[in-house]
């Protein structure tokens, strides 16, 4: 009889559905998780605020880096509505060290959009948003 265990099957887990990882400083790092395993009232909440950012820059009049033509020193409403978004997804998929990095974000929009570009990306999120239960 074959034997695994379950730190195998841990081991798998975390190289197949990979979590996103930001330095704050050299003693703090930031884990932010894929939402395949982050259980499942987290994930139903975190694709509600995936579809209500796609509700968002689907209704903006925002160009396509969401800002707009006139004023591009400002971003548009809808794309300052995703700040609070942005930050509730960082909750819900990170670690306990996710407080210091929203602290040290400060409510920058750009780098909010960036880091969450950059997690979704590394994360397949297009694939892990579309496998709600």
């Amino acid at each position: 009889m074959a034997k695994v265990t379950l730190d195998q099957y841990r081991k798998a887990a975390d190289e197949k559905y990979a979590s996103f990882e930001i330095a704050l400083d050299s003693k703090t790092t930031v884990t932010l998780r894929n939402p395949l395993r982050i259980g499942d009232e987290k994930v139903r909440r975190f694709n509600e605020i995936i579809e209500k950012m796609q509700e968002l820059s689907s209704k903006g009049t925002a160009s396509e880096d969401g800002w707009n033509e006139v004023g591009a020193d400002e971003p548009e409403i809808d794309t300052l509505e995703l700040i609070p978004l942005f930050v509730e997804v960082f909750r819900l998929v990170g670690d306990k060290n996710v407080e210091k990095l929203i602290e040290a974000i400060d409510g920058d929009i750009i780098i909010l959009r960036e880091i969450f570009e950059d997690y979704a990306e590394a994360v397949n999120l297009g694939e892990a948003s579309g496998s709600e239960e």
